[in-house]
């Protein structure tokens, strides 16, 4: 939320020389952070082919950020098999495969990231468990996750809706 305050110092980021994967990942990673997507992807490709597995994560976000889920999830699953406790890859992997109604894949990913302690997007991260459950017709688990998730986040409105939607299942 802090885009303004923030250019100066990720301007000063895609200064800085190197030529080694991390330097390249770096660049990248400043640039996604810029909107910047056309020069991310010089930096993070040359970041990838130089074998840097974190520059896989940012040049997944870019695809997503273009419109273009399938080459998305392809990186994800290629950087979530090595990196199994990484919550944003897997919350963001089975949020693609919700999106392309793959529910028993999205599920599995999205309790994966959940079974991660402290992850910032957990209220997202259930939301989408739900809506998973919702959509595999399994109206009983997401009528007792949506339970929890009220409780935990009584401010959501929305949520509180379909609460009661789900309660008549």
């Amino acid at each position: 939320g802090l885009t303004e305050e923030a250019k100066p110092y990720l301007t000063q980021a895609v200064e800085i020389k190197g030529d080694e994967a991390r330097d390249y990942a770096m660049r990248g990673k400043a640039y996604v952070l810029m909107g910047d997507y056309e020069k991310a992807k010089e930096q993070l490709d040359k970041a990838i082919e130089l074998g840097s597995e974190q520059a896989t994560l940012y040049r997944a976000q870019v695809y997503s950020a273009e419109g273009d889920a399938d080459k998305a999830k392809s990186l994800y699953e290629n950087y979530v098999k090595n990196n199994k406790d990484n919550a944003a890859a897997l919350g963001n992997l089975g949020s693609i495969l919700l999106e392309q109604g793959d529910y028993d894949d999205a599920l599995t990913y999205i309790q994966m990231a959940l079974s991660l302690e402290g992850d910032k997007d957990e209220q997202l991260l259930r939301r989408n468990e739900i809506l998973a459950y919702e959509n595999k017709k399994d109206f009983a688990s997401a009528k007792t996750k949506m339970e929890s998730y009220v409780a935990d986040y009584p401010d959501d409105a929305a949520a509180a809706r379909e609460y009661q939607f789900l309660q008549t299942r």
